[in-house]
């Protein structure tokens, strides 16, 4: 119990001295993140260069960034560290203009030690000169490119946080942190680095706990050795059957305190965030949790001018945007292009929204004629400290591992070469699974495949939306990154490209009837300028999780919806009198609870004609079809009304209105039968 007060009381001193430190150092809020340990932000307006950081980057060849930076006088005795998350493509960093790092790569964070260059209680000059991707060595000798460079080959900059950390002289410089539901187990592998010029014998102490609650698991490690200079990888694993599970609707975090402590003295600490969630592939199917889990949602590109606007993924406005997001029923996001910055995924850990995680290898036409065989060592070189930098995010459930790079027109990289992009992965991570976006199977075992543009590129649907069946693999997950094209620059395709916005709300639920498990078009960048229009309430009920479908309207396509492209189409004409024998496809792709209560209600304008209700038992992840008939009631020349609606738990889940043109029979003003469900 002594052990224990010790602890909690390092804790609350510990969080009282880092919030004052953030906050000092904070240039706008977004997510309620814990400091990693003692640290100041460097961002905000430097002296020189501009804004720091500048997330999407600028246009520019090289730029000087230069500011003072004050040492806190009680970081005395400690190592200093300058860190850097993210700079576009090249910088060399500069201390009171002693050069201390150069480093490459974009995207990626880098970290210098320059305890010995500073003095706490003094101010220093610290200058980064940056080049962008036009230099060697991101491109060669021949001015091709040699290193990844994204989307965005022509933006540079620092592009994501820069801090100001302290650690001990021996101290912790990596937690990857592994959770497992299937042995209920929290596994942490530590990397311990003793920067101190005599051994030190140390244990690790870990806590874990929601923010705000009290400890909810405690684990000790072995005590070890670290010689001067050495660098020792630590593991701590313990069971751990009760904790509160992150799911994408209920993201439960909780924080990890870790203590590196020498018989009685503590020599470090950090925190880290963290969800108890597993994510994998079992058959050609993904498991949250053990649920089986249908990832359907968008794909995006931080920064866009193209689809969307930079403005809706600031700081500021991202929380927002990913209530939209959710409130269309989007589930996960592809971030397409090159990795983004940290604090979409930290405010995505606290919204529950799932994200794939795409790399800077993105086939572009400037991959033809280069270097293969160094363009590929390279990667393999960048994808590391991608990978460690975010892999305990537990909203990142999928990482991609390149766009498109096996196109011969994109980079013309074989198989194998593709291949060893996942095999690096697994490498720094073998939690999440692996795709390869656009570039179908690539010979990698554990993959998901990934699809683009199944019907052709900015081709319409043909024939019934059911038709992708044959597409679906039985032995990996199948899904679709991009599937209409639906912006284009030519003039020529804008037809196809208005009707393609509302072909999505309607050809998803036949690619999610087929057995896609994770399909993400372009569709936020519409349906989020006008969430409560027609395009966007089609978008949403494809996507909703418990959701009551007519198969036979919609197969019918987008006729009811829009004629050419503009909006108002023609309603289905049905006899009155007539019986109409269709099937309903009822979905349950929520993470609990199996009993859905389906309700159908004839209507035409005010009047209800009949009504049905009945339960079924869905197993979660999956879908069940459901015969029922009706008599279309006597209201010849009016419109008739099939709503379908469902609940759980008496809670309404979804509903959606098929609206049909009545043809007169002379019979008007009769009685209609009641609806019959499950015949």
């Amino acid at each position: 119990m002594a052990e224990r007060r010790r602890i909690v009381r390092w804790v609350l001193t510990r969080n009282a001295v880092l919030f004052s430190l953030l906050i000092a150092g904070m240039s706008g809020a977004f997510a309620e993140i814990p400091p990693l340990r003692e640290q100041f932000s460097l961002n905000g307006r430097w002296e020189q260069g501009g804004t720091v950081p500048d997330y999407v980057g600028s246009k520019f060849d090289q730029r000087t960034y230069q500011r003072q930076v004050r040492l806190p006088r009680f970081w005395a005795g400690k190592i200093t560290k300058l860190e850097f998350e993210a700079v576009n493509f090249i910088a060399d960093v500069y201390v009171n203009d002693k050069l201390v790092v150069s480093h490459v790569g974009g995207w990626n964070p880098f970290s210098t030690d320059i305890t010995n260059l500073v003095r706490p209680g003094t101010t220093f000059t610290l200058k980064v000169n940056v080049k962008g991707s036009k230099h060697s060595p991101i491109v060669d000798a021949k001015g091709k490119y040699a290193w990844p460079v994204g989307g965005w080959a022509d933006k540079a900059g620092i592009a994501d946080n820069v801090w100001l950390r302290q650690y001990g002289r021996v101290y912790i410089e990596d937690a990857f942190i592994q959770t497992s539901l299937r042995q209920w187990t929290l596994t942490i592998d530590y990397t311990v680095r003793n920067a101190d010029g005599e051994p030190h014998t140390v244990r690790i102490e870990a806590d874990a706990s929601r923010p705000g609650r009290r400890m909810e698991k405690y684990i000790i490690g072995p005590t070890v050795t670290v010689a001067p200079g050495e660098t020792k990888t630590m593991q701590l694993r313990s069971v751990w059957t009760t904790p509160e599970l992150w799911w994408s609707d209920s993201p439960v975090l909780y924080h990890l305190n870790s203590r590196l402590i020498e018989g009685d003295a503590l020599q470090d600490q950090e925190t880290r965030p963290f969800g108890f969630r597993e994510i994998r592939i079992a058959g050609n199917q993904f498991l949250l949790n053990g649920i089986r889990a249908n990832l359907f949602g968008d794909y995006q590109v931080f920064g866009d001018t193209w689809y969307t606007s930079p403005s809706i993924h600031t700081p500021q406005a991202w929380p927002d945007t990913m209530d939209k997001m959710k409130s269309l029923n989007i589930r996960i996001v592809r971030w397409h292009h090159n990795p983004v910055p940290r604090y979409i995924l930290d405010a995505a850990d606290e919204k529950g929204l799932l994200i794939v995680s795409e790399s800077a290898m993105y086939g572009r036409k400037h991959h033809q004629d280069i270097n293969k065989a160094e363009f590929v060592k390279n990667c393999n070189q960048w994808i590391g400290p991608w990978i460690k930098a975010t892999r305990n995010h537990p909203s990142v459930v999928i990482w991609s591992a390149e766009n498109e790079m096996g196109y011969k027109s994109l980079g013309a990289l074989s198989k194998e070469q593709l291949k060893s992009f996942g095999d690096t992965i697994r490498q720094y991570d073998t939690t999440r699974p692996v795709e390869y976006d656009g570039d179908q199977d690539v010979g990698d075992p554990l993959q998901a495949v990934n699809l683009h543009y199944p019907e052709g590129y900015n081709k319409e649907p043909k024939g019934s939306i059911y038709g992708w069946a044959n597409l679906v693999r039985p032995d990996k997950p199948t899904g679709a990154g991009e599937v209409l094209h639906t912006k284009s620059p030519e003039p020529d395709v804008q037809t196809a490209v208005e009707r393609n916005t509302w072909w999505l709300g309607i050809w998803l639920r036949g690619m999610r009837y087929a057995g896609f498990t994770d399909v993400r078009p372009a569709c936020y960048w519409f349906a989020g300028q006008d969430l409560e229009g027609a395009r966007a309430t089609n978008l949403r009920n494809a996507y909703a999780p418990v959701a009551l479908f007519d198969k036979e309207y919609d197969d019918l396509g987008i006729a009811p919806y829009v004629t050419g492209t503009t909006p108002g189409g023609t309603f289905p004409t049905v006899d009155e009198g007539a019986t109409l024998n269709r099937t309903l496809i009822l979905y349950n792709d929520e993470f609990r609870g199996a009993s859905v209560t389906v309700e159908i209600v004839i209507k035409s304008g005010a009047r209800i004609h009949a009504t049905g209700m009945k339960t079924f038992d869905v197993p979660l992840g999956e879908h069940i079809d459901i015969p029922y008939s009706f008599q279309v009631p006597y209201v010849g020349g009016s419109e008739m009304e099939a709503v379908l609606m469902t609940r759980k738990g008496g809670v309404k889940k979804f509903e959606e209105s098929r609206r049909f043109q009545v043809k007169k029979k002379g019979l008007s003003g009769r009685s209609s039968d009641r609806v019959a469900i499950g015949l």
